[in-house]
């Protein structure tokens, strides 16, 4: 997912946006604690791949990465997920993180 995300082909980083996009707004699967370990490995993959998307694109990708950003933020709440976000913002050398 990771590769697809990161993916040159714009066409195929958004349908991959738009996955992890509807997969953070599926909370029947991500509030389910059976996929908690799937779900931090997604985070910790894909997830620094995505916040730099949502800075470093064009404005229909970062459009994208954000709305996936941003439902990860609403539906869930956790350690793995914070430290993604924490050192993404550190380490991106554009501070509007």
């Amino acid at each position: 997912m990771k590769n697809s995300i990161d993916n040159l082909r714009s066409g195929i980083s958004k349908n991959s946006l738009m996955f992890s996009t509807e997969f953070f707004n599926n909370k029947d699967c991500i509030t389910n604690e059976k996929y908690r370990d799937i779900i931090i490995a997604f985070i910790k993959t894909a997830m620094p791949v995505i916040v730099f998307k949502s800075v470093h694109e064009k404005a229909f990708i970062s459009k994208e990465a954000k709305n996936s950003i941003t439902n990860c933020i609403d539906n869930i709440i956790c350690d793995e997920m914070l430290d993604v976000f924490i050192e993404s913002g550190c380490n991106s050398k554009n501070k509007t993180l």
